[in-house]
């Protein structure tokens, strides 16, 4: 399915970060990206690049270049969606990496990675096994939002309290932080939809931990930042297929845990 291109050798700190790549030559932030990795020596970021039609691969084998012993690069033979990314992402950080904690960022970092480092401390401090972070706007944060984004994201977070029954602000966040022997549970099998597999990865949660464990083991952290990219991939007709999805999502998980 897949071809790795990596000389990374050296393991880094406790994290890992996977970024799901598709056509982002244009978006991909270089100096931030490569401004980080080179003030912190440890981090490790591994990229997947999913089926990528543009110059992509390019700026990924740059960053492979001036970073060798932080970056990997996971190539797709064709286009996922970025579930698929993030899943092969994790199953080759669990499978060849020495890394206790693997994370995940969308590629227009919305969420910095400054801030991922920070909801990271937290969930060490805490002893947490799966921290996700939320988009809420209040004294202090800078959160900004397209209006209708918002409001869809609301609307979208009563129907996915409903399919859940979980009290989560925000299931869709795009900053996730696993330990590793959760990562390799939920991330095991396929996802049913590309764009709604963060709320299947709270229905796993729920599936192979009992509400009392979880309380434990999972934390929802407000973000400090989040600027939102004006590029989304989602389109009009993975709209359309939502509805469909949600209900197999609420059959699939609800038939195993009643």
């Amino acid at each position: 399915m897949d071809r790795l291109v990596s000389n990374a050798s050296r393991s880094g700190p406790d994290l890992v970060v996977i970024i799901p790549c598709y056509n982002e030559y244009f978006r991909l932030p270089f100096d931030l990206i490569d401004n980080f990795l080179s003030l912190n020596k440890e981090a490790t970021i591994c990229f997947v690049n999913d089926g990528s039609t543009d110059k992509t691969q390019l700026i990924l084998e740059v960053f492979r270049a001036l970073h060798p012993y932080q970056v990997h690069v996971l190539i797709l033979e064709r286009n996922f969606g970025k579930a698929e990314a993030i899943r092969q992402g994790m199953k080759y950080a669990c499978s060849n990496l020495s890394h206790n904690y693997i994370a995940f960022l969308d590629a227009d970092f919305s969420v910095s990675l400054d801030e991922m480092s920070r909801v990271f401390s937290m969930m060490l401090a805490k002893e947490m096994l799966c921290v996700f972070g939320s988009r809420i706007d209040t004294f202090g944060t800078s959160v900004i939002r397209y209006t209708h984004r918002h409001y869809a994201g609301r609307l979208f977070a009563i129907i996915a309290k409903k399919i859940l029954n979980m009290k989560i602000y925000d299931t869709q966040c795009g900053l996730k932080i696993f330990h590793k022997i959760v990562a390799e549970k939920i991330f095991e099998a396929s996802f049913i939809n590309q764009w709604l597999f963060d709320l299947e990865i709270f229905a796993r949660m729920k599936l192979h931990y009992k509400p009392s464990i979880l309380n434990q083991i999972m934390l929802e952290v407000p973000v400090s930042r989040w600027h939102e990219s004006g590029n989304s991939k989602i389109r009009f007709i993975h709209f359309l297929a939502m509805p469909l999805s949600l209900a197999k999502i609420w059959l699939k998980y609800n038939k195993k845990t009643n």
